[in-house]
């Protein structure tokens, strides 16, 4: 289940600050998670992929960061 876009905003801006630099070294770990998120929450609201979710778009940590790089290339 996919939490609601105050968590996934909570996630994106916990560590703002300066003052949490090892956050932001390891945020890159999470990054692909809260891309994954997001894409569950557009097909959810049928804005992708005809609103159609597949079982590797719903799996946990299914989305490594460094697809964003692939999919960029």
């Amino acid at each position: 289940m996919c939490p609601d876009d105050s968590q996934i905003c909570f996630c994106l801006f916990l560590c703002s600050s300066s003052s949490c630099s090892f956050e932001k070294m390891i945020s890159g770990m999470y990054l692909g998670e809260i891309v994954r998120l997001l894409l569950v929450r557009l097909t959810e609201n049928q804005l992708l992929f005809g609103g159609r979710t597949s079982e590797a778009l719903l799996t946990p940590d299914a989305f490594e960061t460094k697809f964003m790089s692939e999919i960029e290339e």
